[in-house]
């Protein structure tokens, strides 16, 4: 699952556990997107960060989070159709 929070947040996570702990930290990359398979770890971050939805483009195979990146994308398929 990812989720979108700030570019280049450092996020610390407290009270880990002892059996199977977590990480102490991580980081939302440059685009501001962390991605995670933890069902523990999403848990959590579902309380603090928002989801971060993946569009894509109906004619071929392009995926962006930006629906405005999508608009434009399209707009290329409208430019070589004519």
């Amino acid at each position: 699952m990812i989720f979108k929070g700030k570019a280049n947040l450092l996020v610390r996570i407290t009270k880990r556990g002892h059996v199977r702990p977590l990480p102490k930290y991580f980081k939302f990359d440059y685009n501001g997107h962390y991605e995670t398979d933890d069902p523990r770890l999403i848990k959590r971050l579902k309380a603090k960060f928002a989801v971060a939805n993946k569009y894509k483009c109906k004619k071929c195979e392009y995926e962006t989070f930006d629906r405005t990146d999508l608009m434009r994308h399209y707009k290329i398929h409208r430019e070589i159709k004519e």
